[in-house]
């Protein structure tokens, strides 16, 4: 039992917070429906899943610019990516969930 809890200790203390986060990783508290926008930051996200496959648009928290290709990601899955914004302009993807 002390190997494990010393173990647990070493994992929990080498978790990096989100970039730009307050909180250390762990299981999502908040699911927030997304309307793409070009303009408008709607994050910090940790996770992306969308229902009807497509193209994503994405501004990643460090600020860069990224288009994932459809096929790319599975509908229907939570994918872990930090994002602040999902932009209208080359977003094909429906039905789009962030979380946080």
């Amino acid at each position: 039992m002390k190997k494990l809890f010393l173990a647990w200790m070493t994992l929990a203390a080498c978790a990096q917070p989100l970039y730009g986060a307050t909180t250390n990783i762990g299981p999502a508290y908040d699911v927030e429906a997304i309307t793409p926008h070009n303009t408008n930051f709607i994050g910090p996200y940790r996770g992306i899943a969308f229902a009807g496959a497509g193209a994503l648009a994405l501004t990643m928290l460090n600020g860069d610019e990224v288009v994932i290709p459809t096929g790319v990601l599975s509908a229907g899955m939570i994918h872990a990516l930090q994002f602040k914004r999902v932009k209208v302009t080359g977003t094909s993807a429906t039905d789009i969930w962030g979380v946080k």
